[in-house]
C-alpha cells in the first residue's frame, strides 16, 4: 500500500477549487427588518442579529451575522448602520447580499451591495 506524503496531502489540498470557499450571491432586494440582539437578549448566544431582504418574486430571506449561528461573521456597526438606513429608506435603496452557509444551514451575510432603485419614466425608460 502506497503512503501519502505531505507534499502530495498539501497539492491536493490547494487543487480544491477555490468556488467552493467562494461567497454566494443572495437576490436582490429590500430590508424588511433588522434585528439587533444585545447581550441582555436570551437570542445573544445565537446570534447578534439578522436582516430580512424581501424581493418581488422569491419572498423573505432571512440572513444572519454574529455569534455561534455564523462564527466570524459579524458586521460592523457601519455596516449595520447602513442596513438600517436603508431600512429606512423604504425600498428606495437595494440590497444584494452575499452569505455564506452558517451552523444548521443558515445564510451568514458577509458582504452587500446597495444600490438605489431605478425610478421608471414615463415612456418605459429607466433613470437612477
Amino acid at each position: 500500500m502506497k503512503k501519502i506524503t505531505p507534499a502530495l496531502s498539501l497539492a491536493l489540498l490547494l487543487a480544491v477549487p477555490a468556488t467552493a470557499l467562494a461567497d454566494t450571491a443572495g437576490p436582490t432586494g429590500r430590508v424588511r427588518s433588522l434585528t439587533i440582539n444585545t447581550s441582555g437578549s436570551t437570542e445573544w448566544n445565537g446570534f447578534h442579529g439578522s436582516v430580512e431582504i424581501a424581493t418581488d418574486k422569491r419572498g423573505t430571506t432571512t440572513y444572519y451575522f454574529g455569534r455561534t449561528y455564523c462564527p466570524g461573521k459579524d458586521l460592523s456597526d457601519a455596516e449595520i448602520a447602513l442596513l438600517a438606513e436603508a431600512l429606512e429608506k423604504g425600498g428606495k435603496i437595494l440590497v444584494t447580499p452575499r452569505y455564506r452557509n452558517g451552523q444548521g444551514g443558515r445564510k451568514c451575510i458577509v458582504s452587500f451591495t446597495l444600490q438605489r432603485r431605478n425610478k421608471k419614466r414615463k415612456g418605459g425608460g429607466h433613470a437612477d
